[in-house]
């Protein structure tokens, strides 16, 4: 019976470093796990970060070319009043010049 003893200790033992050994791989792939999630949202924080960035360049664009639009028209309603003037004094000129020589 002492010779059944020890050997039943021995499995034992090493049944619990089998089982020991189970949890440290099961610990090391959990580990593993949750460090790929955390690069994953890393990832997406980073994309997100760069689609914001990009939102942000198209609305200051789109404000530019809008800004833009408005002081085309600006300049195109100045040129129009600008050559109504002109066109006025031309007339106003032709009556002037017209009426003083046809006496």
């Amino acid at each position: 019976m002492e010779h059944e003893q020890p050997g039943a200790e021995q499995r034992e033992a090493e049944r619990e470093r089998g089982r020991y050994m189970e949890r440290r791989a099961v610990a090391r792939e959990q580990l593993a796990q949750i460090e790929e999630h955390k690069h994953q949202a890393d990832l997406a924080k980073q994309e997100n970060k760069r689609e914001g960035e990009k939102i942000q360049r198209l609305g200051q664009l789109y404000q530019l070319e809008i800004q833009r639009g408005k002081e085309k028209e600006q300049e195109e309603k100045l040129e129009r009043q600008r050559e109504y003037h002109v066109s006025n004094r031309r007339r106003e000129f032709i009556t002037c010049f017209l009426m003083k020589h046809s006496h």
